[in-house]
C-alpha cells in the first residue's frame, strides 16, 4: 500500500477464513512509523515506489533521525468519579468493564471524558454502561 501512497489500518476478522482490512489514502506530512520509513526505503532502493508513493513522501523524512514517540501509558487508568458512579450503578457492566484490559478501559474513558457538554459525556456514559452489560466491547470510537 505505501508504494502506492496509501496506508493499512483497521484489520476485521469476517469469519474463520477471511478478513477486510482497510487502505486509506495517506496524507501529504502525515506521521511515519519508523516501520514504514524503513519499508519506504526498501521499496525505493528496490525501484518498487510508484510516483504516486514518492509524491507523498518528504525527502527530509529519509534522511532524518526521528525522535520515537513516548511510551503508551501503561498499567490501570484512573477512571473519573462519574464512569466509576455510572459502572457502579449496573454490576453486569461494571464486572464487564472491569474484565477488560487496562487499553481498552483507558480508551473508552477518554472517549466519554473527551466530550465538550456535559449532555454528550452523560449520552457516551449510557451507550457504555448498556454495550458493557451485555459483554461486548464499544468498537471502534
Amino acid at each position: 500500500a505505501l508504494c502506492f501512497g496509501w496506508i493499512d489500518s483497521i484489520i476485521k476478522r469476517l469469519d474463520e477464513k477471511t478478513y477486510a482490512r482497510k487502505f486509506t489514502p495517506r496524507n501529504r506530512g502525515s506521521r511515519w512509523s519508523e516501520l514504514n520509513i524503513a519499508r519506504a526505503k526498501k521499496m525505493i532502493t528496490a525501484g518498487l515506489m510508484t510516483p504516486a508513493g514518492s509524491a507523498l513522501i518528504d525527502p527530509g523524512l529519509l534522511r532524518s533521525k526521528r525522535v520515537p514517540r513516548p511510551a503508551p501509558p501503561t498499567g490501570d487508568p484512573l477512571i473519573p468519579a462519574f464512569i466509576k458512579n455510572g459502572l457502579a450503578a449496573d454490576e453486569k457492566a461494571r464486572i464487564f468493564f472491569e474484565s477488560l484490559a487496562p487499553s481498552y478501559r483507558r480508551l473508552y474513558c477518554r472517549w466519554v471524558a473527551s466530550a465538550k457538554k456535559e449532555e454528550t459525556r452523560q449520552k457516551r456514559l449510557a451507550e457504555l454502561v448498556a454495550t458493557m452489560r451485555v459483554g461486548r466491547k464499544l468498537g471502534l470510537k
